[in-house]
């Protein structure tokens, strides 16, 4: 997962609160679809009117068996 920081910085808010949500985010949905999972995020963190911009990039990689 990678971010701009317009999602989690904003002015007159803590940005390590705004982080950790997205961390409990990415826990909580992480197993949906990655469309589906981006949205849930940006819908959440960033503001509707956000002064900075706001990017994610989220890669899924599929699980590697263990023999």
């Amino acid at each position: 997962m990678l971010y701009t920081d317009g999602l989690v910085e904003h002015r007159g808010h803590d940005m390590d609160a705004a982080v950790a949500q997205l961390i409990a985010l990415l826990a909580r949905h992480g197993h949906r679809p990655v469309d589906e999972l981006l949205r849930r995020i940006n819908n959440r963190l960033a503001h509707p009117a956000p002064e900075d911009d706001v990017a994610l990039l989220a890669v899924r990689t599929p699980a590697i068996a263990q023999p």
